[in-house]
C-alpha cells in the first residue's frame, strides 16, 4: 500500500482575489502569499495564506492512504470516493498476450457517459475497452459520481467528481497487474483527468491522451447560452450560466492545464464532434505546453495529432488537420505505446530478465520459407493506346511466367493502371497469367501528388477505381503495392477494400511520427530517394503482420489490423549493387551472377531467421520494361536454390498463397 499525504482544503467564498480567464491563460500564476487567490491556488488548495482556506495536513507520521473497495465479481469492483462517500463501479478489461504488469488505461467517458460508453458491444464491433486490451494494455473504465452503477449525485465533473477518478486511480495502482498508468479521456471527461493531474501532482497517472475535450466555460456551453445556476436542474454540462465563476472554477480544463506536469497529447480531427473550430485543441496546447517552448505549462511534452511536439499554434493549423474519427483508436493506441516506452517507469531490466525466462522455455526451430517474386507491370504510359507496345510488354510477362513454371515456382502480378487499361482494350492476358496460377494485384504508384488539394480520401478513392477496374478484368483482387506515403496509406487501402499490401520500402516510413522512423528515413523527399527495406532488419521482416494505420509505429502486429504487411527483401537487380553502396536501391541495374549470390546469402539468413511455428517468407522484384527478362539469369537462380527445394527449406508461392497461409495460421 502506497503512503501518500492528503492535503484537505476548506475553500473560502470570496471571490474578488481570483483573476479572470485571459489573465490566467496568459500570464503565469501569481506567488503564493501576495494577497490573490488565483484559479490554481484555488483548484489545488496549495495557498491558504491567499486563498482564506485552512491547511490540514494528513498522514504526517506515515499514515497509509487506506482505499475502500469492494470486489463484486471478476475484475469489478466498487472504489469509494472518500470525498463524497459514493461507491464508483470499476470494471479492469485484462490486457491480452502480456504476462506480469501492463501499462494500463484509465477511461474517463464524455459528457455525463458512464462506463459503457467503453464497454458496450455492438454485434461483430470491438468495444473499445477490447481494442486496448487487445493491444496489450489493461483497460480500466469507470461511471464518474451519480452514474451508470455508480452512487452519489451527478457532480458535472467538479471536484468531486475528479476526487472519485483520484481514489479510482490510487485503488488501480494496487492491483499486481497493473504496471504505469496512463488517462484516455473523450471530450468533457478532459476535466476529470486534466483536474485530478492538477489538484493531485504526485497521483500515479503519468500522462494524458486527450480526444476533443472542450477547455473551457464557452467551450461546455457551446456559447452560454443558458442562465441556469442550479446544478440540480441542469441537464447537461452545457446547461450551466457561464456567468457562476464559483461553480466554473472547478470545471474548465484550461484552468488545470497549467499545472500539469506529465506529457499531455491532443488527438482532434478537423471538424470537432461539437466546436465549431480547432480553438479547443489550440488552448489547451497553449495551457499545458512548457513555457520554455512558448507555453503557459510545465508539461514535459506536449503534441497535437502527429505535428511536431511541444509546439504552439494558431487556427491556420485547421489547414492541415484532417478526418481522423475512424482511425482514432488506433492513433491514439499508438501515442500511448510511445508515451508508456518513453516516460515510463517500469524497470527494463526486469522486463528483459522475465523475456528471457520466457524464451528459455520456447526453443525456436527452423521452419519452410516461402518463397516469391513481384513483378511489376509499369511504366508503358501509353500502351493502353499502341497495342504494338502493349504485346511487347505482355511478351515479357509470359516469357517470365513460363520460366517460373518451368521450375515449379509462380510469379505474382501486380499491374499499373495503364497495363489493365489495356488488357481491358486489347488482351486480357492478366486473367491468362491468373488462370496459369499466378499472382495477381494492383501496383498502384499512388499517395503522392503535385494537387495541393490532395487528402487521403482523394488517395483512397484512387486505388479503389484501380483494384474495381482489375476485378474488371474478372480477377478477384486482394493486394496493393506501390502505396508508401505521407498520408496513412495503411487506412487508404483498407477502406479501399485490399487485405494486404506488398513492397513496402523505406518511404512507407515517412506515415510515421519523425521520432518514430529510421535515422536513414527520417526526412525522405521522394519515394525512389528512400526505396530500401522497411523493416531495415530480415528479423523484422521475415513474418507477415497486420496493420490498422500507418499513423503510429506500423512495424508492431495489431491483432485487430485488416491489413496484412508482406514486406519485401529488394530488387532482383540490385542485390549485389546494393551490397556496395547501401543507396543503390533503385534504378535499372544489369543482371549479373553476383546478384544470384547476393540472393543465396539471403535465403540462408531468412532460413537461420525461420521459426517452424510461424509463416516465414521472403521474396524479391523486378520492374518489367520492353526487354527485362534474361531466361539464363533465372535458370541459374533456381538451379542455385534447388538444394534448399529439396532440403524442404523452401517453398515457392505467390504472394497471394502467402497471405493464405498467414490467415490460416492466424486463425
Amino acid at each position: 500500500m502506497k503512503k501518500i499525504f492528503v492535503l484537505l482544503f476548506v475553500f473560502s467564498l470570496l471571490m474578488s482575489g481570483c483573476g479572470g480567464d485571459d489573465d490566467f491563460v496568459k500570464a503565469p500564476q501569481s506567488p503564493c502569499g501576495d494577497g490573490v487567490c488565483d484559479k490554481v491556488e484555488k483548484a489545488r488548495g496549495i495557498c491558504p495564506e491567499d486563498c482564506g482556506g485552512e491547511l490540514i495536513e494528513m498522514g504526517s507520521e506515515s499514515e497509509e492512504l487506506v482505499i475502500e473497495y469492494e470486489e463484486i465479481a471478476e475484475n469489478e469492483y466498487y472504489v469509494t470516493n472518500q470525498t463524497s462517500g459514493s461507491k464508483l463501479y470499476v470494471n479492469l478489461v485484462p490486457a491480452k498476450g502480456v504476462s506480469g504488469p501492463a501499462p494500463t488505461i484509465i477511461m474517463s467517458p464524455g459528457g455525463t457517459g458512464d462506463s459503457s460508453a467503453y464497454t458496450n458491444n455492438v454485434p461483430g464491433v470491438t468495444s473499445t475497452a477490447e481494442k486496448f486490451a487487445n493491444a496489450g494494455f489493461n483497460a480500466v473504465v469507470y461511471a464518474p459520481e451519480g452514474r451508470g452503477k455508480s452512487e452519489g449525485q451527478e457532480n458535472m465533473n467538479g471536484f468531486i467528481g475528479q476526487d472519485g477518478l483520484y481514489y479510482v486511480t490510487e485503488f488501480i495502482d494496487t492491483l499486481p497487474e497493473v504496471g504505469d498508468i496512463g488517462y484516455f479521456t473523450q471530450s468533457y471527461g478532459v476535466v476529470l483527468a486534466s483536474g485530478v493531474l492538477a489538484r493531485y501532482p504526485d497521483g500515479p497517472a503519468m500522462f494524458l491522451i486527450d480526444w476533443e475535450g472542450p477547455v473551457n466555460r464557452y467551450d461546455v456551453t457551446v456559447g452560454c447560452k443558458s442562465d441556469e445556476m442550479d446544478i440540480t436542474k441542469q441537464e447537461s454540462p452545457a446547461g450551466h450560466s457561464c456567468d457562476d465563476e464559483e461553480y466554473w472554477e472547478e470545471r474548465e480544463a484550461e484552468v488545470f492545464g497549467p499545472e500539469i506536469e506529465v506529457p499531455y497529447h491532443r488527438v482532434q480531427s478537423l471538424e470537432d464532434h461539437v466546436q465549431p473550430d480547432a480553438s479547443n485543441a489550440i488552448d489547451m496546447i497553449m495551457a499545458t505546453t512548457n513555457t520554455k517552448y512558448g507555453g503557459n505549462g510545465k508539461s514535459p511534452y506536449t503534441r497535437l495529432n502527429d505535428f511536431e511536439p511541444n509546439t504552439i499554434f494558431s487556427l491556420e493549423i485547421e489547414d492541415e488537420l484532417t478526418e481522423i474519427d475512424i482511425e482514432k483508436y488506433d492513433m491514439i493506441i499508438g501515442y500511448a505505446e510511445y508515451l508508456f516506452e518513453e516516460y515510463g517507469t517500469t524497470d527494463s531490466e526486469q522486463v528483459e530478465e522475465q523475456i528471457v525466462e520466457e524464451d528459455e522455455d520456447y526453443i525456436r526451430e527452423p521452419g519452410t520459407v516461402y518463397f516469391g517474386f513481384m513483378v511489376h507491370l509499369e511504366g508503358w504510359k501509353t500502351e493502353m493506346d499502341e497495342e504494338i507496345k502493349f504485346n511487347a510488354h505482355m511478351d515479357e510477362a509470359r516469357e517470365l511466367a513460363d520460366i517460373f513454371e518451368a521450375n515449379g515456382a509462380k510469379v505474382t502480378f501486380e499491374a499499373s493502371p495503364e497495363t489493365i487499361e489495356a488488357c481491358g482494350n486489347f488482351e486480357n492476358v492478366l486473367l491468362e497469367l491468373y488462370e496459369r496460377g499466378h499472382g495477381i494485384g494492383v501496383h498502384a504508384d499512388a499517395g503522392n501528388s503535385s494537387n495541393p488539394n490532395y487528402n487521403l480520401k482523394l488517395f483512397t478513392v484512387e486505388i479503389m477505381k484501380m483494384k474495381e477496374d482489375l476485378e474488371a478484368l474478372g480477377i478477384p483482387v486482394q493486394h496493393v503495392s506501390g502505396t508508401c506515403s505521407e498520408l496513412d496509406w495503411a487506412k487508404a487501402s483498407i477502406d479501399a477494400g485490399y487485405v494486404f499490401t506488398t513492397g513496402g520500402v523505406g518511404y512507407c516510413a515517412m506515415s510515421m511520427p519523425e521520432d518514430m522512423r529510421p535515422e536513414v528515413y527520417s526526412d525522405c523527399p521522394y519515394p525512389g530517394a528512400c526505396h530500401g527495406n522497411m523493416p531495415l532488419d530480415m528479423e523484422d521482416r521475415i513474418n507477415p503482420w497486420r496493420i490498422s494505420t500507418a499513423v503510429g509505429d506500423w512495424t508492431i502486429d495489431d491483432p485487430n489490423g485488416k491489413l496484412v504487411n508482406l514486406a519485401s527483401d529488394g530488387g532482383i537487380k540490385n542485390l549485389y549493387e546494393e551490397t556496395l553502396d547501401p543507396s543503390q536501391t533503385h534504378g535499372d541495374m544489369e543482371y549479373e551472377d553476383e546478384d544470384i549470390n547476393v540472393l543465396v546469402d539471403k535465403i540462408e539468413e531468412a532460413i537461420a531467421l525461420s521459426d517452424k511455428n510461424k509463416v516465414n517468407i521472403i521474396y524479391f522484384s523486378l520492374s518489367i520494361g520492353a526487354k527485362d527478362v534474361d531466361t539464363d539469369f533465372y535458370q541459374s537462380m533456381f538451379d542455385a536454390l534447388q538444394p534448399y527445394v529439396d532440403a524442404g527449406q523452401l517453398e515457392y508461392k505467390s504472394m497471394n498463397e502467402m497471405y493464405n497461409e498467414y490467415i490460416q495460421w492466424v486463425n
